[in-house]
C-alpha cells in the first residue's frame, strides 16, 4: 500500500531537509567560486582566453564588438560571436 504525501511520517521532511540543503549550498559556493575565478582571471592584465585573433577576419572584429557592447556579453563576448560565426560559417572557407 503506497502513502500520499501527507500520509508520510512527521520526521521525514526533516531528513530530506538536510541533503537538499547540502546540495543547495554546495551549488551555491560553486557558482560565487566561479564569479570569484572568473573575475580574478580578468583582473591579471592578460588577454582573456578565446581573445580574438588573426584567425578572424579584421572587418568582422568591430561588427562582435558593438553587438557584445550592445547585448552585455561581457569581455569575452566579441570572441564568443566570433566562435559561433567560425562554427557556423567557417568564416565563408
Amino acid at each position: 500500500m503506497q502513502r500520499s504525501a501527507s500520509e508520510l511520517p512527521s520526521g521525514t521532511s526533516k531528513l530530506l531537509a538536510a541533503p537538499f540543503g547540502a546540495l543547495a549550498a554546495l551549488i551555491a559556493g560553486l557558482l560565487i567560486l566561479t564569479i570569484f575565478l572568473g573575475a580574478a582571471s580578468r583582473s591579471c592584465g592578460k588577454k582573456p582566453l578565446g581573445a580574438l585573433n588573426s584567425k578572424v577576419p579584421q572587418r568582422l572584429v568591430p561588427i562582435y564588438e558593438r553587438a557584445a557592447a550592445k547585448y552585455g556579453l561581457g569581455p569575452r563576448g566579441p570572441a564568443i560571436l566570433a566562435g559561433v560565426n567560425w562554427v557556423e560559417t567557417s568564416f565563408g572557407n
